[in-house]
């Protein structure tokens, strides 16, 4: 496999002082505190001038090319010793991934409301490469006797990772390797044809980003647990299924991105956050009712409650995480997320109305003084979806936010962020 992606786009970074330097007051803190930042509010605005404002804003260009490829293989066999199941399964995978980015900026002026093209910005932001390269194996052994299946399995990672700062022109330096064993145990016993109830736990890993090692950066680690119970009727019309989850993180991690508000000399910077906890109940259920002139009317639910919390205090240079006391909550995490769908189907149409709501967020600091950001706004959006097929040949219809609902979902990087507003979509899909 092989995948190239190039993307190129402007933003709005930051403010300049009116010789060129870089502002050190984000635009989080200004739009948060205007009345503390008069002169650069009034730039940001528009409601006043560089010229009596003595403020710039800066644009960053952000040209990036990704490369990813590999090749994997995969060996399964299934068979029985009297009344036992195998199956045995391994695999092998070569990978190699880089990001290669270039990022300049210009200074604008901002002149009757408009934005005017100044001069090149003395800084430019980032221009480096980062390359991985990986090797997995992985065994999963299964077995099953009558009504009791389990299935171990351990999969092993050596990443090797290369980093090119050219603005230091240190030239391309590789990292401390990253060589992780991580196992993995999965249950199940089923009680009755209807009900079956299931468990497992899990190592988890995210490597260190590459250039980060330097900043003292770490893996991220965890043990994940979960149990529950499903249950299906014998015609297979209903299901329903409730799920414990448990994440405990020896060491969570945060990338360091514009969207979370990150100075230029911090993006993609990896950092690390300690212990932290994430863990709740899930329930989803659904049964269809079958109707008159082959008719079926699906109904379908599910809820989600999640309880995210640092179990360690400490300082970030991460502004999306700022002064953490243990106990604080996990920025944009939402402890409730519910979501519904009832609708028609047919043998060539069908049509939905899809449901969801989303609880309030923590978003973390501003910034200064470790000054809290207020929460999300909880918001629930209405969907319709409609569908037509004569193969090879299905039209849709996607109706988003039908009520146009509206909530400040963010205030990174930025000030409020709204939702997606009411959106039509149609289309036609050919499947040869």
């Amino acid at each position: 496999y092989r995948h190239d992606f190039d993307r190129n786009w402007e933003r709005l970074d930051g403010l300049a002082l009116q010789d060129n330097a870089r502002d050190p007051v984000s635009i989080l803190e200004v739009l948060t505190f205007p009345d503390s930042f008069p002169r650069r509010f009034a730039t940001l605005t528009g409601t006043g001038n560089s010229s009596e404002t003595d403020t710039n804003l800066v644009v960053v260009n952000n040209e990036r090319r990704f490369v990813v490829m590999g090749v994997q293989t995969k060996l399964r066999a299934d068979f029985n010793t009297g009344k036992v199941h195998h199956e045995i399964e391994s695999g092998l995978r070569f990978h190699y991934d880089s990001v290669d980015r270039d990022q300049p900026g210009e200074i604008y002026a901002m002149q009757n409301t408009q934005m005017v093209f100044v001069d090149e910005s003395p800084d430019v932001f980032s221009d480096n490469k980062g390359e991985a390269y990986a090797f997995a194996a992985y065994l999963v052994y299964g077995i099953q006797v009558r009504n009791f299946t389990a299935k171990p399995g351990v999969r092993v990672e050596h990443i090797r990772t290369f980093f090119n700062n050219r603005l230091e022109d240190l030239g391309r330096i590789e990292e401390d390797p990253q060589t992780v064993l991580l196992p993995g145990l999965g249950l199940q016993y089923t009680i009755t044809d209807e009900i079956g109830v299931f468990g497992g736990v899990h190592r988890g890993f995210s490597p260190v980003l590459p250039g980060s090692r330097e900043l003292g950066a770490d893996p991220e680690l965890a043990i994940n647990y979960e149990a529950g119970v499903r249950y299906v009727t014998q015609d297979g019309t209903g299901f329903g299924e409730l799920v414990g989850f448990f994440n405990d993180y020896s060491n969570i991690t945060a990338i360091c991105t514009v969207s979370a508000g990150c100075p230029p000399e911090l993006l993609d910077a990896q950092f690390n956050g300690g212990r932290a906890f994430t863990g709740g109940i899930e329930f989803l259920a659904g049964y269809t009712i079958p109707l008159p002139r082959n008719l079926s009317l699906p109904i379908r639910a599910n809820y989600t409650y999640t309880n995210a919390t640092f179990r360690s205090s400490f300082n970030s240079p991460t502004p999306l995480w700022g002064n953490v006391e243990r106990g604080d909550e996990l920025p944009y995490v939402p402890r409730h997320l519910v979501n519904a769908q009832v609708g028609f189907e047919r043998s060539f149409w069908s049509a939905y109305a899809i449901g969801t709501y989303v609880g309030s967020m923590d978003e973390g600091q501003v910034g200064v003084a470790d000054v809290d950001l207020p929460r999300t706004d909880a918001f629930f959006v209405l969907d319709l979806v409609g569908r037509i097929r004569f193969e090879p040949v299905e039209a849709y219809l996607r109706l988003q936010n039908v009520t146009n609902t509206r909530a400040i979902v963010a205030r990174r990087p930025f000030g409020a962020r709204p939702n997606p507003p009411f959106t039509a979509q149609a289309g036609v899909q050919v499947t040869f």
